[in-house]
């Protein structure tokens, strides 16, 4: 809080609170956007405008010019000049004063805030140039995370064409203003007027773009060295001399975003796509997408007969509506038209995502089950990137909350799957998300969006969208691509597997059989579910610390079904896929977390050990993630919210898991004259595993959310009721074992996990 943005805000509001259209700005002693725009209106009110608007537009700053630019000296007195020490009190500048009348110390404000902008003029004269930059959030020094070379780049763009861009931000942050203010330079350097040029990269800037080579100099060759650094491809001195390293820049800058010829001529391919994210719109390409389905090898022959080789197709959906709407997705009969044609394809998922608010974990997992089983119907084979879609200019500070969890989200279930995740989308959406995905698919056609403005190309880019056309021998509407050759797309398809699950059941089946036929041969009293669940746990779940939890292994039995059915790792067990999400089921840990409830028995309320070896084991352990990784979190809340059943220790594999086992458990519990071999097939082929958050919630905690916030949270300080000294031994055993990085979390930290499980619990369910 600054004691001087306060009296600031209250001055304000004490003067201009009565004008009509004020409104009140916050009275906290926080610079803001609320407090600049109450600055900005105030401004208005003295010149005279009566529709009061937070922006500082041209008849703000035209009335500004006619009536103060020329007043504000030493000794002048007004309420603008007030506003104009609020303003600097705001930027964090001092002018010593706030007393309304213009002094030595603020015109030495003045000119400190025109050095820190870089312009030519550094008079303590006030124009509208100057109350504008003033009376914004823009900073003008180098904030954190800036870069002191584009800082420096900033000023000179100011000191050179201020009057083209006005004065823009030196914050050293590579931003919109100060990549339309290279478009503006190229505009000044073409010899376009300021009435003219317009900061668009269009028909006319098109035209008039030069060629330069090597030993040219000036302005132009400047600008070529502030596109390749902001590219990350020139590390030198902004001379405007085209040196070796100039030229050796636009050569990297050719070859990673594949424009041939790879010579280092800065043509009109090279500087549009230093400046632009769609570069030379009429350069070819190798790849297409499209939303129109292909039903004849003749159109299949003509795309390769266009000089195209991969094709991007979507895998679900339709476009249109009313009589126009036409489905979208791939086909098999597709598939087999493009592979004939020797075309390649890459699968994009895009089935809504329109607007920000459907971006979010829960949507990214029912959109990777989707894309997966879908995947699998067409046969696409293993290692398939499959391209999810953010077709919106997602703001950057936004990018946390909604693409960020997003693909958590899909990461969660892809993962888990023989299939790869990328992205479709702006470049910042892609940089936002390239921890989490194989390869990003650019949107660079959609050169006016935020994400695209500013922001370098992703270096795990595979496919640039640049272009929107009708094709001239197909009539198709269609998307040029280029390709960098990451990502070879599908050249064959795999046999469709109608039923993916029935070696897994043949199996399981005849695991039970030996189980039956042991139980009969050694009088042994182990029910037979416990002896199924122990061989499936056996190599992965065997140490000692899962003793207490589930109990001991039959050694002599497993030797018996081993033998049996010549199993001598993990290996040998057969997959099983969960139909519902595509993911493949973690065996040994389900039947582990299973065995657990087997061994102990029903779940009570708060006081199950069993609930350590599955969900609640599983949540000890995003306790400690989240305690570890806090620092790229906001709050310990919002790191294990990030983590619980999502990512690392207790990932969205685990969570399938350890519900499954509790629900499967449950089915056991209640039909006594059902098998487990028969339990989990029905479990597995029909609706059940698509209800697992609601059965879950429903055969743990009676459908009582408030229950499994509470009981979660006592289980996580040690329990209660007539297990509770069992229990605590369990849970110190279990510490000991899993938690060796952070065994001892506080009680805030259980607070939060059991609100964090509950809530990923209610989101799903």
């Amino acid at each position: 809080m600054d004691e001087m943005v306060k009296e600031t805000q209250v001055w304000l509001n004490k003067t201009y609170g009565k004008v009509s259209g004020f409104g009140k700005v916050p009275e906290d002693g926080n610079t803001g956007w609320n407090t600049v725009y109450g600055l900005t209106r105030a401004l208005q009110h003295e010149l005279g405008i009566t529709d009061l608007v937070d922006n500082f537009g041209p008849s703000t700053a035209a009335k500004w010019d006619t009536q103060f630019a020329n007043k504000v000296k030493t000794g002048f007195k007004h309420n603008v000049v007030k506003i104009i020490q609020g303003g600097f009190w705001c930027k964090g500048i001092n002018p010593e004063d706030f007393t309304g009348e213009f002094t030595t110390n603020t015109a030495a404000a003045v000119v400190e805030l025109k050095k820190d902008a870089g312009i030519k003029d550094t008079s303590a004269n006030v124009n509208s140039d100057i109350m504008k930059a003033l009376l914004t959030m823009s900073a003008f020094v180098l904030v954190p995370g800036g870069d002191a070379k584009i800082r420096s780049m900033q000023q000179q763009l100011n000191h050179d064409y201020q009057a083209y861009t006005g004065i823009l931000p030196c914050d050293g942050i590579y931003q919109r203003d100060t990549n339309t203010a290279l478009i503006y330079a190229l505009q000044s350097v073409e010899g376009m007027d300021t009435g003219t040029a317009n900061g668009y990269y269009g028909p006319g800037t098109i035209n008039k773009t030069p060629t330069v080579n090597s030993g040219a100099t000036g302005a132009i060759v400047k600008i070529i060295q502030y596109g390749l650094y902001v590219n990350g491809f020139y590390s030198g001195a902004f001379n405007g001399q085209f040196t070796q390293n100039v030229a050796d820049g636009i050569v990297s800058f050719r070859k990673f975003m594949k424009l041939p010829p790879y010579t280092s001529t800065a043509d009109l391919t090279v500087i549009k796509g230093l400046l632009t994210s769609n570069g030379n719109t009429n350069r070819s390409s190798d790849g297409v997408d499209m939303a129109t389905q292909i039903t004849s090898a003749a159109t299949a022959k003509s795309l390769k007969a266009a000089g195209y080789n991969i094709i991007g197709r979507y895998l679900t959906g339709s476009v249109g509506t009313g009589a126009d709407k036409r489905d979208k997705n791939l086909t098999n009969t597709e598939v087999k038209l493009l592979l004939d044609a020797n075309l390649k394809i890459f699968p994009i998922y895009e089935d809504g995502g329109y607007e920000e608010s459907y971006f979010n974990s829960k949507q990214g997992f029912a959109d990777a089950s989707i894309a997966v089983n879908t995947a699998r119907q067409l046969g696409l084979p293993s290692g398939t990137v499959i391209y999810f879609a953010v077709d919106v200019d997602i703001q950057d500070g936004n990018m946390s909350s909604t693409v960020v969890p997003y693909f958590e989200g899909i990461t969660g279930i892809i993962g888990s799957t023989e299939y790869k995740a990328g992205i479709y989308g702006t470049r910042n959406a892609c940089l936002h998300v390239n921890h989490l995905v194989k390869y990003s698919f650019v949107a660079d056609m959609s050169s006016g969006w935020s994400g695209n403005l500013g922001f370098k190309m992703p270096e795990n880019w595979s496919f640039d969208q640049f272009n929107e056309f009708t094709g001239a021998s197909t009539g198709i509407d269609m998307d040029q691509v280029a390709v960098s050759g990451k990502d070879n797309g599908v050249s064959k398809v795999t046999k469709v597997n109608i039923n993916p699950n029935a070696a897994f059941f043949t199996q399981l089946q005849q695991v039970e059989d030996q189980a039956y036929s042991y139980i009969s041969g050694e009088s042994s009293s182990t029910p037979a579910e416990q002896l199924v669940t122990q061989f499936y746990r056996q190599f992965s779940y065997s140490s000692p610390s899962w003793a207490p939890l589930a109990g001991g292994l039959n050694t002599s039995w497993l030797a018996f079904a081993n033998s049996a059915l010549h199993v001598s790792k993990e290996s040998d067990f057969e997959t099983l896929h969960d139909s519902t999400t595509g993911i493949k089921i973690g065996l040994p840990h389900m039947m582990a977390s299973l065995n657990a409830l087997l061994f102990w028995g029903e779940p009570q309320s708060a006081s199950g050990i069993q609930d350590l070896g599955g969900w609640c084991g599983d949540l000890l352990t995003s306790i400690e993630d989240a305690h570890l990784n806090q620092k790229k979190y906001g709050s310990f809340y919002e790191s294990i919210t990030a983590y619980v059943g999502n990512k690392g220790q207790f990932g969205r594999e685990d969570l399938v898991d350890d519900l499954d086992a509790l629900n499967v458990y449950s089915t056991i519990h209640s039909q006594n004259n059902q098998t487990i071999s028969k339990i989990i097939k029905t479990y597995y082929t029909g609706n059940e595993s698509s209800v697992r958050f609601n059965s879950y919630l429903s055969n743990r905690f009676d459908d009582d959310l408030d229950s499994l916030q509470n009981d979660t949270y006592t289980l996580l300080k040690g329990g209660t009721g007539s297990w509770g000294a069992a229990y605590k031994t369990a849970l110190l055993a279990f510490k000991k074992f899993k938690l060796q990085k952070y065994p001892s979390y506080t009680d805030s930290e259980a607070k939060d996990a059991a609100k964090a499980f509950r809530k990923l619990i209610e989101q799903n369910a």
